[in-house]
């Protein structure tokens, strides 16, 4: 589960996992004693073959805790060794890995500012994310044409809101769709309304039976359940210029589930994006995020 710890810095080792599906989070104690994030680790990698090396009893140097809903494949420390033993190619890579986080835990000084990132990082579901909309607070006028432009493609009902979310460094991830790699939202709906397209968005198609149960399991609130085609129909420069979605909502009736498609019906991509007169929304990946955030926090050092 989500915030589960895998195991514990200091534990005696004797299981090497496998990711299968999702991500874990890797930290350390600094000189202060304080748990400190380091890094994150997607699904197809291992953790925890550092202390499996040894013959004799060795012990965990980091803390791991999954990061979202994780599958783990687990390998003894025994059936470990046989492997080891058998195949000297694999022995060597790694041990050579093992070297390598040998030598960043004893010299590499964790600073505060690399754990806020990656807890933020962390906190905010972006390890899980295939797609994540953030916005770049220091370009940002509040004009909101993102919202406005998102409620023009979808009937009338912005599927984000720019105020929400949590910030770092200038950097908002607003409340909109990740488009998990493993999508909670799709655990648990009756009519299978909920996909994936080949290109990674997550859409909810017009089988929806307005169950919730999509906006109960969500851990980020991007869901909500909605009545289209409402009242009230914001100016559009989408519709005036031919671009908005040609798609009509039901009228109002039962209430269904809404989020964010990345505009998947509309050449040229998110609507959000698009409309953005400074060039403040971005949809990026999640090593775009880290890479983005990590500059910030440069240039304000």
């Amino acid at each position: 589960k989500k915030g589960e710890v895998i195991f514990r810095e200091g534990d005696e080792g004797d299981v090497l996992y496998v990711i299968r599906k999702g991500s874990v989070k890797i930290s350390r104690k600094n000189s202060a004693g304080v748990d400190v994030a380091q890094t994150y680790i997607p699904a197809g990698n291992y953790v925890g073959e550092m202390a499996l090396l040894k013959e004799e009893p060795d012990f965990r140097s980091a803390t791991v805790t999954a990061a979202v809903a994780c599958e783990m494949l687990i390998l003894e420390k025994g059936d470990f060794r046989d492997l080891l033993r058998s195949n000297p190619k694999v022995r060597e890579r790694i041990e050579q890995l093992a070297r390598e986080r040998a030598v960043e835990n004893i010299t590499e000084e964790l600073d505060q500012g690399t754990g806020n990132l990656l807890d933020f990082v962390v906190s905010e579901g972006v390890t899980d994310a295939e797609n994540v909309l953030v916005i770049n607070s220091d370009l940002c006028v509040g004009c909101d044409n993102c919202e406005r432009a998102c409620a023009a493609t979808h009937g009338g009902y912005s599927r984000l809101d720019r105020k929400g979310g949590k910030s770092l460094a200038s950097i908002q991830v607003p409340i909109s769709c990740r488009h998990c790699e493993n999508p909670l939202c799709m655990t648990d709906c009756p009519p299978d309304a909920l996909m994936r397209k080949p290109d990674g968005e997550v859409i909810i198609q017009d089988c929806c039976i307005g169950c919730g149960n999509c906006v109960n399991n969500c851990p980020y609130g991007v869901i909500q359940m909605v009545y289209e085609n409402p009242n009230h129909k914001a100016f559009s420069l989408l519709e005036l210029l031919g671009l908005a979605s040609k798609r009509k909502a039901p009228k109002k009736g039962q209430a269904k589930a809404g989020k964010c498609d990345l505009c998947s019906t509309l050449e040229g991509g998110p609507a959000c994006v698009r409309a953005c007169p400074t060039g403040a929304a971005m949809r990026i990946n999640p090593s775009q995020l880290v890479e983005l955030v990590g500059r910030k926090q440069g240039a304000s050092v």
